[in-house]
């Protein structure tokens, strides 16, 4: 990802100093002006890296939340409850448990 973020400010540096015949260049008004260079034109074609294909992925799965249950957890970390030892306790065993499994 930080290779993305390196490569686009890279682009962004060098269409700065692409000559004009070699932009693209749109406007509604007096004033307005887009210009693109063909390298950042060539970043939108890239390919998601894996970091983002897998967010992607994890984002589609989870599950849409009422705004009830999103008032409740509000409410329960108002009054502590997530950082009550149970609760804690709880916690630890599912990552654990998710730990060893991964490992096994």
């Amino acid at each position: 990802m930080v290779s993305d973020v390196s490569t686009a400010k890279t682009a962004y540096e060098q269409q700065s100093r692409t000559s004009a015949s070699q932009r693209h260049s749109v406007g509604n008004g007096p004033g307005d002006r887009l210009s693109i260079s063909e390298e950042a034109r060539g970043l939108s074609s890239v390919s998601d890296s894996e970091d983002v294909t897998f967010s992607k992925l994890a984002l589609r799965a989870v599950k849409p939340m009422s705004n009830e249950r999103v008032s409740e957890i509000r409410d329960r970390l108002a009054e502590g409850f997530y950082t009550s030892d149970a609760v804690t306790q709880s916690i630890t065993e599912a990552i654990a448990d998710d730990l060893s499994t991964a490992v096994a």
